[in-house]
């Protein structure tokens, strides 16, 4: 069998055939089209979110470091990204599937409120003609109701109105879930892309030098789980409050003296106008008093008026640093690394909590903000 002829680019250049990694890649990236295509077909409902596959596609065929980001992944990194794959694709089943059902049932209601008012009309017009009355005729097309049939339908709206009352607020956090669900495989494939092999190993490493921790049993760990995400909630608002600290007030003092002196040292008096025989007018005082033409006025506070000035400032320094926050670089510094510590181990803690549940049998919500390397690494 004659061998085919190398593909070649427009300019004519051979293109040398994929290696056994870039294949490996390439199936991989086949496999998760293939999902997304099924996903899309599934769940190709124009008011739900459309699934998260289309992003890892577009990664796998447009960006070559990430098809060789995959084709390098640690087997751990692999599983967890596969597995984050499923979770989506349940997840956007499942608010795809209540979408449906309340879509049923609202139109279910609307159904049994139609009937109960054309049973309730034709029960009106019977009345009127017991009574000698001329009613309006039925239209042909619709059906006729007995006074048998008005509690019936009654009872009907009522358990269609139930139906949809119940079905809306688990729609809502179906989609919720599942565009959380989207958005960390996003995020993780972003990790993925951003990571060389040596830091995603270097990541694995890391997480499992987390201690293991004291047991848990497994119908204990959701209200585990509760508790360690209020402490990564608040490790993440102290290291938010860290990042605005002020400074201490004696090294605000100490800015503002060092400001003083350097616009004292700026500031040079320019009285040479004085020599002259005729001084221009308006000009006599040019560069010496305050005027709108002043090269440096902030120098002429600070020289004349710098020691009347000086204790104000520092006055209103002391009231401004009242009940807010103040650390110097070094003890901010050391707050933030330990902060980075602790929410280390506690998204690891996390996701392994996560991952018993999920042995378990049971499913596992995961935070859509939840960091790549603890829910990748682990």
């Amino acid at each position: 069998m004659p061998t085919p002829a190398p593909e070649r680019t427009l300019a004519g250049t051979p293109i040398p055939p994929p290696t056994p990694a870039q294949l490996e890649a390439q199936q991989h990236v086949a496999a998760l089209q293939y999902a997304a295509g099924v996903a899309a077909a599934r769940h190709g409902d124009e008011r739900l979110d459309r699934p998260p596959f289309d992003r890892v596609r577009r990664y796998g065929e447009a960006d070559a470091v990430f098809a060789q980001r995959l084709a390098a992944l640690p087997p751990l990194v692999l599983a967890n990204l596969q597995r984050l794959d499923e979770i989506a694709t349940a997840t956007h089943a499942a608010a795809s599937d209540l979408e449906a059902r309340l879509r049923d049932a609202t139109a279910g209601r609307r159904r049994a409120d139609r009937e109960l008012m054309q049973a309730r009309e034709q029960q009106a017009r019977r009345a009127q003609r017991r009574s000698g009355l001329m009613p309006r005729a039925r239209d042909r097309d619709e059906p006729e109701w007995s006074d048998r049939d008005v509690p019936i339908l009654e009872a009907t709206l009522v358990r269609a109105t139930a139906d949809v009352e119940r079905l809306a607020p688990r729609l809502e956090a179906a989609r919720e879930q599942a565009q959380g669900a989207g958005r960390l495989l996003h995020t993780c494939c972003q990790w993925v892309r951003d990571h060389a092999p040596e830091a995603q190993h270097q990541a694995v490493a890391h997480a499992a030098a987390v201690p293991a921790g004291k047991a848990v049993a497994l119908d204990a760990i959701p209200a585990a789980l509760a508790a360690l995400r209020e402490r990564i909630a608040a490790l993440g608002a102290e290291r938010e409050a860290l990042k605005a600290a002020g400074v201490p007030v004696a090294e605000a003092v100490g800015a503002l003296d060092s400001y003083l002196t350097r616009q004292q040292a700026e500031w040079t008096p320019d009285a040479a106008v004085f020599l002259q025989r005729a001084v221009p007018p308006g000009h006599a005082f040019n560069g010496i008093l305050p005027r709108t033409e002043h090269t440096n006025f902030e120098g002429f506070l600070a020289t004349l008026l710098g020691e009347a000035l000086r204790p104000r400032l520092v006055a209103s320094i002391e009231a401004a640093a009242v009940g807010r926050l103040l650390l110097s670089d070094a003890e901010r510094a050391e707050r933030l690394r330990e902060i980075e510590t602790e929410m280390h181990v506690a998204t690891v803690t996390e996701e392994r909590y996560a991952q018993r549940v999920e042995a378990g049998g049971r499913p596992a919500q995961r935070r859509a903000d939840a960091p790549p390397v603890a829910v990748l690494c682990c």
